[in-house]
């Protein structure tokens, strides 16, 4: 039984497909919301967050698609919000870290 470095290879492509297709129909639904928020007198101002825009499903770890920046955007008991940034697309977005104890230090 070896290991198949070609069929692994493929596999990652494919990942990394779906996940471009996955951008460019993020992208096209975001200027058709622009586009109908404009239609009714709306600005881009508005800071509302759309069900479309959480990631549902990501088959890597968390530090290998996002570099997350040190400075914390907020900080709540149990847990902070910090800026990240995807590492293919460049899109920012917010993640909110929770500890897993209840200590005041935070990494």
């Amino acid at each position: 039984m070896g290991f198949c470095l070609s069929r692994l290879c493929s596999q990652k492509r494919n990942i990394f497909q779906r996940l471009q297709d996955r951008k460019k129909k993020m992208e096209a639904k975001d200027e058709q919301r622009r586009k109908e928020r404009a239609d009714r007198g709306q600005n881009d101002d508005d800071k509302t967050i759309a069900k479309q825009t959480y990631i549902i499903d990501n088959p890597f770890e968390f530090e290998q698609c996002y570099d997350i920046e040190k400075d914390k955007i907020g900080e709540g008991s149990f847990a902070r919000v910090c800026r990240c940034t995807n590492k293919s697309t460049g899109m920012q977005r917010a993640v909110k870290i929770c500890r897993k104890n209840r200590s005041k230090e935070i990494d």
